[in-house]
């Protein structure tokens, strides 16, 4: 009957009554306007509603689904506006009365223990750096059952609006399936009714030839890890891929990157002290190509000497400075690192900062280089919809109607714009993110008009 309203998959995924990551929306059924539906597992609250993910959604219906997904964008669009707003005119009043945070205690802090009951050091939390454990978990042999006294042995045991999955339907008494610290059984890991049975020999040989007959089919598949014995089938690829889209979208990260080295190299002391701006480093500038995820730790170099009066968060990589440096060109060395490496973690990248007491807003530059770089089509020819979603976050720092750089954005503001916009050209290179143009008669906006 109608489609009123859409859930988004990150929505979805958390939300009890649809637990997938995927698209959902409110189906009212025709015909059953009185029916509670609001027992079954996918069920609303509103009579004759039920969550359906978008795959179950015939054609006929896309003009409820596309007017219901464009209204929640709409208003996601509003509130994030409201928002930004919001903490723009907090953050313009704050610097203009010269106000600090200032850090609420409401109670003593818990008294935090540095050993474990043995009397050896905490084990360190591998992203919150500054918690330990204590767990030392039970031998397998000495376990009692407490794992399993909990299983739902019963209906009356499950939530409202769940069940048991039939087959193989309720565990019995002494059953441990649910249990993941046990053992394998001999009955678990074969399959004895294939092998008792007397085609079982056949069904194998036909199973293998089939598998060695597609494997010859060198027009479709070619046969890889014949060397490290780890063997699959690799489809052919009969067309060399469009590298147009990827070539640009890695000119233009490297151009972030340029621009996100020079800035950390006339780091503002200003920012560093102001305590409603965060200048979070972008580690994603730094990393190897391999390697550029987040990393778990961020430290000053212990041969550093900005140790005395600048500090940085080890789990997110804010950079701050408890007093001003012994003089005006100060050079801070950060390290990075990962967790690969057994026993600790793993040097990623070092990086190498300078800060000034200059009161010159250099990134302002850095964003008119990049945005005249982002304007030369035949440098960086990136597809219309790439630019569009390009533009969309750049115009955070640039004000594309005027062709301004903004002068209202602090530089930690200005370092998470360069970030995002990095992790999106490196995904845009390798990754389907947009449609192309063949698929979408969206018109791009004026400026990205006036810049092709």
């Amino acid at each position: 009957k109608d489609v009123p309203a859409y859930m988004p998959p990150w929505e979805a995924f958390c939300n009890q009554r649809c637990g997938l990551y995927q698209e959902f929306y409110k189906v009212r059924w025709e015909n059953f306007e009185e029916t509670d539906f609001s027992n079954v597992e996918n069920g609303c609250t509103d009579p004759g509603s039920t969550w359906e993910p978008d795959e179950c959604l015939p054609p006929h219906l896309d003009v409820f689904r596309l007017r219901e997904k464009k209204t929640w964008i709409t208003q996601r669009k509003d509130q994030e506006a409201k928002e930004e707003l919001a903490k723009a005119e907090k953050a313009a009043e704050n610097r203009k009365a010269g106000k600090r945070k200032e850090t609420e205690v409401s109670e003593p802090p818990a008294k935090m223990s540095r050993f474990r009951r043995d009397g050896k050091p905490l084990v360190r939390d591998v992203f919150r750096l500054s918690f330990g454990h204590d767990f030392k978990p039970d031998p397998l042999d000495d376990r009692n059952d407490t794992i399993r006294m909990g299983w739902p042995r019963r209906p009356e045991e499950y939530p409202p609006g769940f069940g048991v999955a039939a087959p193989p339907g309720f565990c019995h008494a002494k059953c441990d399936c649910m249990d993941d610290q046990r053992g394998q059984k001999p009955w678990e890991t074969s399959k004895s009714w294939l092998e008792q049975d007397p085609q079982g020999p056949q069904r194998a040989a036909d199973a293998l030839k089939m598998v060695t007959t597609f494997s010859e089919q060198s027009r479709l598949v070619r046969r890889r890890g014949q060397v490290s014995k780890q063997v699959y089938l690799e489809s052919v690829q009969h067309h060399p891929a469009e590298d147009t889209q990827c070539k640009a979208a890695l000119y233009l990260a490297k151009e972030v990157e340029t621009q996100i080295h020079k800035a950390l190299k006339d780091l503002p002391l200003d920012a560093l002290m102001d305590g409603n701006d965060e200048v979070r480093i972008p580690s994603l500038a730094f990393m190897k190509p391999g390697e550029d995820y987040a990393p778990v730790r961020y430290l000053l170099s212990p041969d550093s000497s900005a140790r005395s009066w600048a500090k940085i968060s080890p789990e997110n990589g804010v950079l701050s400075a408890t007093m001003g440096p012994p003089s005006r060109q100060a050079p801070v060395t950060i390290e990075l690192y990962h967790p690969e490496v057994l026993g600790g973690a793993s040097l990623g990248a070092v990086i190498d900062c300078t800060v000034t007491t200059s009161s010159k807003p250099v990134w302002r530059s850095a964003t008119a280089s990049l945005i005249a770089s982002f304007r030369d089509v035949q440098k960086c020819p990136l597809t219309r919809n790439a630019r569009i979603i390009l533009q969309e976050r750049m115009s955070k720092i640039y004000d594309f109607e005027n062709r301004l750089a903004k002068e209202d954005i602090t530089f930690g503001e200005w370092l998470s714009c360069m970030e995002l916009a990095l992790r999106l050209l490196r995904s845009l290179a390798f990754a389907n993110l947009v449609k192309s143009e063949v698929q979408t008669s969206r018109p791009p906006p004026r400026a990205v008009a006036r810049a092709n």
